[in-house]
């Protein structure tokens, strides 16, 4: 494996096809949800396209994360329901500490165009101007169009990425200029797990350093260990959110699968 693959996705010219496939989703999706929110309808399915627009509402909290801790650490499951803790995190006295118990950053291949290898945005934003003839189901088909594309040069951006990181001379050097721009390797910061760290730590330092995963959450509120009562004790609504989502029909039916299974996977933990 090498970096020639990305070297040729970016000469080749895939590369500013990918961005500007991306930027025309965008401007799309925007003129899309103006039409829709004119017409007032919370949802439209264009089944002839494959495509459906739907406005959600979602309530944003402000948790006190402080308390929220303590809560969770009393109850013996701190541990369960934390995110990683950074090294960045840590003193390098905590470091030492610990030992190597820490887990490897992940590593990624990052590219930074230069004159030469960048797009030009204002270029996306006249070919899909509104147009007083274009109709509201013909931008959906464009949007659609322009999805399906995206969704094939960005499978091969990201294969060739992965590929790319196998490299010697990139592992090598670290970086690698070429008359598009820079690609580096560049990876992510070493982390602990909180577990790992539960009886090596004092137990203020712990709740000072620890994030909760507010996902892992709503896990253990299914299994009963935490009453939704209980959880309003330590947020408060500060916002609802309105957002509009596009998306094909089929990726709304693998999403409704992975969700159902998801609550049939909790609701067997609430047993």
């Amino acid at each position: 494996m090498s970096m020639e693959g990305v070297k040729e996705f970016i000469v080749n010219g895939s590369y500013v096809r990918l961005k500007h496939e991306m930027e025309k989703l965008i401007h799309l999706k925007d003129q899309i949800r103006e039409e829709q929110d004119n017409l007032n309808l919370k949802r439209i399915e264009w089944t002839d396209v494959g495509v459906v627009g739907e406005f959600t509402t979602n309530k944003r909290y402000r948790y006190n994360h402080k308390e929220l801790k303590i809560f969770l650490f009393d109850l013996g499951i701190l541990p369960l329901v934390a995110t990683f803790i950074e090294c960045t995190d840590l003193t390098d006295t905590e470091i030492e500490m610990v030992g190597k118990l820490q887990i490897p950053g992940e590593k990624y291949l990052h590219y930074s165009p230069n004159k030469l290898g960048k797009y030009k945005e204002d270029e996306i934003i006249g070919q899909v101007a509104p147009s007083v003839e274009t109709t509201l189901t013909e931008k959906v088909s464009l949007w659609k169009e322009t999805y399906l594309k995206f969704e094939v040069l960005n499978k091969m951006w990201e294969k060739q990425r992965k590929n790319a990181l196998a490299d010697q001379e990139l592992i090598l050097s670290k970086k690698v200029s070429f008359e598009y721009g820079t690609i580096s390797l560049q990876e992510t910061s070493e982390k602990y797990r909180v577990k790992d760290l539960f009886e090596l730590l004092n137990n203020e330092r712990l709740l000072e350093v620890a994030k909760i995963d507010l996902a892992k959450i709503i896990e253990f509120t299914a299994r009963g260990l935490i009453k939704i009562s209980e959880l309003n004790k330590y947020r408060g609504v500060i916002d609802v959110q309105r957002k509009y989502i596009l998306m094909t029909l089929q990726k709304e039916k693998q999403k409704r699968y992975y969700w159902d299974r998801r609550l049939e996977i909790l609701s067997k933990l609430s047993l």
